[in-house]
């Protein structure tokens, strides 16, 4: 079975989607997952996120953060703007 479409673009909006189909290997390396990265750094910038839904409940971690030009924690900066997780039998969802 071919791998599910994670990203597109339906009726001109910009989709990524969770792999919720397949059934990976026990020792594999997991699900699909997206990720959008610039090699640019910004002093300042003004960034706007549009969401009309946002992936809840087992294995998902929906998160946008920022991170300094030295890299991630603890060598750099991070600032969490959005972080979901499932911890054991909660899910907690950040919105900061």
């Amino acid at each position: 079975m071919p791998a599910p479409c994670i990203l597109a673009v339906l009726d001109g909006q910009f989709v990524m989607r969770a792999d919720s189909s397949s059934i990976p290997d026990r020792d594999g390396r997991g699900r699909d997952s997206v990720r959008i990265k610039s090699n640019a750094a910004y002093d300042s910038a003004l960034m706007v996120l549009d969401l009309a839904h946002m992936p809840e409940g087992c294995a998902t971690w929906p998160a946008w953060w920022t991170l300094s030009a030295n890299g991630p924690w603890p060598v750099g900066g991070e600032i969490d703007i959005i972080e979901g997780k499932l911890a054991l039998r909660i899910a907690l969802e950040g919105l900061y």
